[in-house]
């Protein structure tokens, strides 16, 4: 598994990088952005995208994602649970479509668009 760090402390800098890590199949900042969208967004959809990032990292062997996927799914509405689930689809096929921009991909995200 590759590590990766985070090269600067700048709140801004840092959510972009997450973002960017996240959307490469790096299961620990897809769980690392659902705590950060959770703790500081005040958009009243922001489950959505949560549960989507912490259902990936599951997806991508993430440990401790599945309990807090289940937890923030709780409180959500079967429509929000229904949108989150398109959304986390949508990701899977955009990857799979474009397997061959998979350099910077994480091992797993390979591993599981190679088995589709």
């Amino acid at each position: 598994m590759k590590s990766i760090v985070n090269p600067s402390n700048d709140v801004d800098t840092h959510l972009e990088w997450l973002v960017n890590a996240a959307d490469h199949g790096h299961s620990s900042q897809q769980y690392q952005l659902a705590s950060f969208i959770n703790a500081t967004s005040k958009d009243i959809n922001k489950l959505v995208e949560v549960y989507k990032w912490l259902f990936l990292a599951t997806l991508l062997g993430e440990q401790g994602a599945k309990e807090a996927a289940l937890f923030i799914r709780a409180g959500m509405t079967q429509a929000q649970i229904d949108k989150s689930d398109e959304l986390s689809t949508e990701w899977i096929q955009t990857k799979a479509a474009n397997k061959n921009d998979s350099s910077n991909w994480s091992d797993s995200l390979k591993n599981i668009v190679a088995e589709m």
